[in-house]
């Protein structure tokens, strides 16, 4: 994929790609219910905006690969849409399930199954499933327990953020300089782009 083609996919969210004192710098909105965790490469400067939480600034100089930005918002993205997705899902398995309570006696309730069809890799189309790729559950999850497992990434990404506020406190000066410098590249950036 170019980099134009990724900047239109992206374009929703609006996106913007600024080079100023040697470095990238992509500035992008997020929807604002979404979970943003910072990147995983340490070579990516990010920054939040202090006033809007969910616009974001990714910076790379000029002499590194701009694509791993990409890369991370990327991540960012399928991570928040596949959870919407979740939480649909749930919401409509939850109303079947309902119906399911309200109809059937308790006898034929307690031979409720479900079945996963594990999914090969991606981009290939899936076969008949074989018997050894389904995998039978016999439990079913209550409300409380779906909330314990969507609020299961949440938690992990608390973790991260425990973890990373650590992180901070161990920081050389260096890096707290250079963490200072990058506020004030976005800072400026944010400047420019409001005399527009």
């Amino acid at each position: 994929m170019t980099l134009q083609e990724r900047i239109t996919s992206l374009s929703e969210y609006d996106i913007s790609l600024e080079t100023y004192n040697g470095n990238f710098i992509v500035t992008i909105r997020y929807k604002k219910e979404w979970k943003i965790n910072p990147p995983s490469d340490e070579t990516i400067i990010f920054s939040k905006d202090k006033s809007e939480e969910n616009v974001c600034y990714y910076a790379v100089p000029i002499t590194g690969d701009i694509e791993k930005i990409f890369n991370e918002i990327d991540i960012v993205v399928q991570r928040n849409k596949e959870m919407e997705e979740k939480v649909v899902l749930y919401k409509e398995m939850r109303e079947k399930m309902k119906e399911l309570f309200r109809k059937e006696d308790i006898q034929t309730l307690r031979t409720l199954e479900f079945k996963f069809k594990k999914q090969k890799n991606k981009g290939k189309k899936s076969n008949t499933p074989s018997d050894e790729q389904v995998t039978e559950n016999n439990d079913i999850l209550t409300p409380s327990e779906s909330d314990e497992i969507f609020n299961t990434e949440e938690n992990n990404a608390n973790e991260g953020e425990k973890e990373e506020q650590e992180d901070v406190k161990s920081a050389t000066k260096e890096e707290i300089m250079e963490g200072k410098r990058i506020d004030d590249l976005v800072s400026l950036a944010l400047k420019r782009k409001n005399k527009r």
